[in-house]
């Protein structure tokens, strides 16, 4: 394994024993390039993991050192730039990184995307922001309460992390009438894959340099599992990595795009700031099972004022043995499920409900659950 002085490992285990753990591990190091740095640049490298939602996790140590200011993408043209990404590990190695590279003399401020309000009105009178890197999500809610002063000196904005629909753009182009807007697609392990132009839609975005997206197994309408291939200084190039979004080939003056429709399946959908995960819902159920016989969860997005807010549905078959009658099982899930149900590493769903980032959880009881299935879902619709 490369040795640095920092080494992030961004990855989540969910095994059931001892042994399945030891497999896992042995099959990443048999992955993972072995050829150790020159000492003196140990500094400049960094080890990340794919997220393992689509395959066995892959390695990916970058070795160059980065211009995060290549084409105005990632910092843009601001002078003095927010930027607010979930984890603190995260936002660690992004500082370490930035300060490793030959970027212009620029102010960065790096900001959780919970920082209260009354912080924000601190940042805004004494950092005096002119751009922001964050996913669309992060900064509708960090800047719900700026006022039109504050917007107006913003010059510049990067959105990357997650999918902005176009009623999310919308709004940041409204909010931020002096800003030039770029809309990236990206994902944490795999960096920067596309980016919009303006002729671009919503969900539309042109392969990065050194990327190219194919689209397996279409359905009729060509929409089909996106593979991403893209050369990583590191150990493990991407090719064809099933990246878990759905997708179709696409194009506008003759240049090639890709359209995102969704996420694959029902096991795995990724939402402003969170993920909802069918693992983590069965591993909350399998404990209620003394109460709970099936059940079946619904989400629905929505632009609230201070960004994308979600409703989780929850339709649950009592367990025939269940000492609770419907009212009281009701109650009792509605206390007990957000507090034991992940929607990141190290929140949960009452922690988002507390947030605002969802409304309280809606329960209703029923007889018999039917379970359907479509391939591919289709979470973004093109409107």
């Amino acid at each position: 394994m490369y040795h640095a002085e920092v080494c992030l490992l961004y990855y989540t285990i969910r095994m059931q024993t001892k042994e399945d753990l030891r497999a896992l591990f042995a099959e990443l190091l048999h992955q993972t390039f072995q050829k150790h740095p020159e000492p003196k640049r140990a500094h400049l490298y960094r080890l990340m993991h794919t997220s393992g939602t689509t395959g066995l996790p892959l390695p990916m140590v970058y070795r160059e050192r980065p211009d995060w200011n290549e084409r105005s993408v990632f910092l843009g043209f601001g002078k003095r730039i927010i930027m607010a990404f979930g984890s603190k590990s995260l936002r660690l190695d992004f500082a370490r990184t930035y300060e490793d590279t030959d970027t212009p003399d620029v102010d960065v401020l790096y900001l959780s995307p919970n920082t209260e309000p009354e912080l924000m009105r601190q940042v805004w009178d004494e950092f005096r922001p002119t751009a922001f890197v964050c996913p669309p999500s992060v900064l509708l809610r960090l800047t719900s309460t700026a006022t039109t002063e504050d917007c107006g000196q913003i010059t510049s904005l990067v959105i990357a992390g997650e999918l902005a629909s176009k009623e999310v753009i919308d709004k940041i182009k409204e909010r931020f009438p002096n800003a030039n807007l770029v809309n990236t697609y990206s994902s944490m392990e795999s960096g920067s894959m596309g980016i919009s132009c303006p002729q671009c839609a919503w969900n539309e975005f042109h392969a990065r340099e050194g990327v190219t997206f194919e689209i397996d197994d279409p359905d009729k309408e060509g929409v089909g599992d996106l593979l991403v291939s893209k050369n990583n200084s590191g150990a493990v190039k991407l090719d064809r990595y099933k990246i878990g979004d759905v997708a179709s080939l696409s194009s506008h003056d003759e240049q090639p795009t890709i359209k995102l429709h969704g996420r694959r399946g029902f096991d795995y959908i990724k939402l402003a700031e969170v993920l909802l995960i069918r693992e983590e819902f069965d591993r909350v159920m399998n404990s209620l099972s003394k109460f709970v016989k099936d059940y079946k969860a619904a989400v629905h997005s929505s632009l609230s004022k201070t960004g994308p807010q979600h409703k989780l549905k929850l339709y649950v078959v009592p367990s025939k043995n269940a000492e609770l009658n419907q009212n009281e099982l009701k109650q009792f899930l509605l206390d007990e499920f957000p507090k034991r149900l992940f929607v990141t590493p190290n929140s949960t769903l009452a922690d988002a409900i507390a947030t605002g980032i969802f409304t309280p959880l809606e329960i209703e009881i029923e007889k018999v659950i039917i379970h359907t299935t479509t391939k591919p879902q289709r979470l973004y619709h093109n409107s």
